[in-house]
């Protein structure tokens, strides 16, 4: 996915990619990993709910700072893009 997004960004802006996008889905996929490691060998073993939804809450708006950061970086890329184009000469056919 995060190769995905890298490749869309790369087409939409033509700027060298800084893989802050994959490592933004990289590390989203370890923590799934983890999390569903816990549940099989540490059943019993849970954080009261609210614990759970301020670490769950916490750690997306810290890992979509990397996917929010790269976006808006490229931005300003892809409104000069859109600029040309609206600049661009009409072709009739």
């Amino acid at each position: 996915s995060g190769l995905e997004h890298e490749l869309a960004f790369f087409y939409i802006t033509r700027n060298p990619q800084k893989w802050e996008i994959t490592c933004f889905f990289v590390v989203r996929g370890i923590a799934v990993a983890v999390e569903s490691a816990w549940k099989v060998y540490y059943p019993k073993v849970r954080s009261p709910k609210l614990v759970s939804r301020i670490l769950t809450v916490g750690f997306i708006f810290i890992t979509a700072h990397l996917l929010f950061m790269q976006l808006f970086d490229h931005l300003g890329a892809a409104s000069r893009l859109l600029n040309n184009f609206n600049h661009a000469p009409l072709v009739h056919m």
